[in-house]
């Protein structure tokens, strides 16, 4: 997270699921996280999030609705990737 002052959460898919990472990986400022990345990975998609809750959902930034994302009352937007 190149971000200095807020945590940033990452959400992803890989193939039709989350894969073997929990979703919505919490980054404080200056961290970094290395996701596992399967043999015979056929697809997958990570994107950042911000504004979050501390479940990493309802989040005023990146909040899509991927494999189990909760989206906030306004519905949800598509992936910034």
């Amino acid at each position: 997270n190149g971000c200095s002052s807020a945590p940033m959460w990452i959400a992803h898919e890989a193939g039709s699921s989350t894969g073997p990472d929990p979703q919505n990986v919490k980054l404080d400022p200056s961290a970094s996280h290395d996701f596992i990345v399967t043999d015979n990975l056929k697809a997958t998609r990570y994107w950042p999030k911000m504004g979050c809750d501390k479940d990493g959902n309802g989040c005023t930034l990146g909040g899509s609705g991927g494999p189990e994302e909760k989206c906030p009352d306004e519905g949800c937007a598509p992936p910034i990737d």
